[in-house]
C-alpha cells in the first residue's frame, strides 16, 4: 500500500497557538487527520526538522 506522509505542527494546527501554554484543541483538524490514519504516516514538524538536518 502507498502511504501519504503528512507533517503536522502542534501549535496553530492541532491546537490554538497560545505558546507557551497549550491552546484549545482544533477538533476539525484532529478529525480530519484521524480519518486519514489508515492511509497516511504522520510526522511532527520538530521531528521532520531534526531529520532534515541529518541529510
Amino acid at each position: 500500500m502507498d502511504y501519504k506522509i503528512i507533517a503536522v505542527d502542534f501549535d496553530g494546527t492541532l491546537c490554538e497557538n497560545k505558546f507557551p501554554e497549550i491552546g484549545e484543541a482544533n477538533k476539525e483538524m484532529i478529525k480530519y487527520l484521524k480519518d486519514r490514519q489508515e492511509t497516511s504516516l504522520f510526522c511532527g514538524l520538530a521531528v521532520l526538522a531534526r531529520f532534515w538536518k541529518m541529510l
